[in-house]
This record gives C-alpha cells, sequence and structure tokens, in this order.
C-alpha cells in the first residue's frame, strides 16, 4: 500500500507535468481516467482486484499517455500487453472492446507504435507496472473507449493474447 501511494503519485506527477503545448491547449483532450480493473478472463489473472490510472494528454502534435496499475498479482518481471481500443468495457464480455484504435482504421492492420497506443508493462516487486509513451496523433473525441491489458507483451504486428483486464477511457 505505501509503494502504491508513492508510486501513483510520482508517474502521475510526472505525466501530469505537462508540455507547453498542452499548457497551451487548455488541458483539452486530456483523459484521466482510475478506477479498478474490469476482468475480462473467466480464468484467474495478474490483474485480478488490481486498480489502474490512464492519463492521455496533447503533447507536441500528438499524444501523450500514462497507464499505471497497481495490485498486480503476476510475477515480477512478467510483461503484460496493453492498448487502447475502440470499444466500452464490459466485464467477462472482451469483445465489446472492440479492436486497437489504430490512425490507418482498418482493425487489421495494427500496423506499429506510430498507428497505436501501446502500454506495456512490466510487473515490478510490490506488485505494479508503469507505462509511458508518446505518439504522434490525437485519437479524436469519441474514436476509443477503453485501455485494454493483454495476458502476453506486444508482439511486432500488435497481437498481445488473450484480453484480461479493461480499464474504461473516454476519449
Amino acid at each position: 500500500m505505501f509503494l502504491r501511494r508513492l508510486v501513483v503519485p510520482l508517474a502521475l506527477g510526472a505525466a501530469l507535468t505537462l508540455t507547453p503545448a498542452a499548457q497551451a491547449a487548455g488541458i483539452g483532450g486530456l483523459v484521466n481516467e482510475s478506477g479498478p480493473l474490469r476482468d475480462l478472463a473467466p480464468e484467474a489473472s495478474p490483474t485480478d482486484g488490481a486498480y489502474a490510472r490512464f492519463v492521455a494528454f496533447p503533447s507536441g502534435g500528438g499524444t501523450r499517455a500514462v497507464l499505471i496499475v497497481t495490485g498486480l498479482r503476476g510475477t515480477v518481471g512478467q510483461t503484460l500487453g496493453a492498448h487502447v481500443h475502440t470499444g466500452p468495457c464490459v466485464a467477462g464480455q472482451p469483445a465489446t472492446a472492440g479492436p486497437h484504435y489504430n490512425t490507418v482504421g482498418d482493425p487489421t492492420n495494427h500496423g506499429d507504435r506510430t498507428h497505436e497506443i501501446w502500454l506495456d508493462f512490466t510487473v515490478r516487486p510490490g506488485g505494479f507496472g508503469v507505462a509511458d509513451t508518446t505518439v504522434p496523433f490525437v485519437i479524436p473525441p469519441g474514436g476509443a473507449g477503453s485501455v485494454v491489458v493483454h495476458k502476453l507483451p506486444t508482439a511486432p504486428g500488435g497481437a498481445a493474447g488473450l484480453r484480461i483486464a479493461c480499464l474504461p477511457a473516454g476519449f
């Protein structure tokens, strides 16, 4: 618990040390979501009972995104994939989260980190993980609805295994 109280504010402080572009934009386009992860997998997973915070904001013509997950039960050193998806989170229904959001607009063309927001994180001692990325695009309002955690790290092309947990993220 102490680690969660220390790490989450530090990481969010770093994330919310807004770039001049974000400050000038009046923090328009800010996505700031937190809460318990919704369970998508029928079997036990490292994210069962975990809590997440997701912040995304304009940065230099693109988007900076930070994901912090606490309460992880995975093996220290295990890496889980995470991506922004187009649909909403519905516990027990992984398909409702839809495909990855991508700038190409084709759910079968995952491409690379320049077309999607990939937020893979590694379980650290104390059961937390942090991901921070900046992408060269801005997701339009209504363009995405969730951050999905996957069972595996993201492979080239965007695959990351089963969807195990989800955090609503209203863009």
